[in-house]
């Protein structure tokens, strides 16, 4: 008697969703290039400020998906994990709240200075260079965190935001990857293991997100 054969069922792919970050990014970085060209470097300033308002529904989503200096840290971080350029650690002098102060204010001076006497200043420029070429040798936590004037600006509003990305602490099973893979040095580990994004530095990137095993980390509010 011949047992009939049964065929397997087809693998069904899973299909990535679209991404529309990704594409985001790249778009605001091309409009950010543009006005620096063209001189119109106070149009992305409105768009900050917008951004700033609105954190305090979305988050920091402004860094995550808008901001050029992000855009532009991701892709050389990238490229120095492929070279596995070996980074230094963050030092202790940078995480004292008096050097976000600082770097905050040398941020407004030229700022103001552009107000008054009328004459434009390459701030923005020489913001997104900095950021490159620290990123090269620290880790991106070391500017989002401790340095960058607007992660300082939103860290307020984001405090009390609308949406936000949680940790599920009863499928969460402590491996530290989200903590290691977050830009924005937004993750922390207490005393009893259980790891916290702090909503203050959260970019709404979405890395810690994409790199949980466990599926642990989503958006409440």
């Amino acid at each position: 008697m011949t047992v009939p054969r049964t065929s397997k069922p087809a693998a069904t792919a899973t299909r990535k969703p679209f991404p529309w970050q990704k594409v985001i990014q790249l778009l605001a970085l091309v409009v950010f290039i543009v006005l620096l060209v063209v001189g119109k470097n106070q149009l992305w300033m409105l768009l900050f400020a917008a951004g700033t308002i609105l954190t305090i529904f979305f988050g920091r989503f402004y860094c995550g998906w808008l901001c050029p200096m992000q855009t532009i840290m991701t892709a050389v971080d990238g490229a120095g994990r492929k070279v596995r350029l070996k980074k230094r650690a963050i030092p202790k002098w940078i995480q004292h709240p008096a050097v976000r102060i600082v770097a905050l204010i040398l941020f407004l001076a030229p700022l103001a200075l552009t107000v008054i006497t009328g004459r434009r200043l390459p701030v923005l420029p020489a913001l997104v260079i900095i950021a490159a070429v620290l990123t090269v040798f620290f880790p991106a936590a070391l500017w989002h965190r401790f340095l960058c004037p607007f992660g300082t600006i939103l860290s307020l509003p984001a405090r009390g935001t609308k949406r936000f990305l949680k940790i599920n602490r009863d499928s969460c099973v402590s491996c530290g990857v989200c903590q290691v893979t977050c830009p924005g040095g937004a993750i922390t580990q207490d005393d009893a293991g259980q790891y916290t994004i702090d909503q203050r530095y959260c970019l709404q990137c979405s890395e810690c997100r994409e790199n949980c095993a466990q599926q642990s980390i989503d958006f409440g509010g």
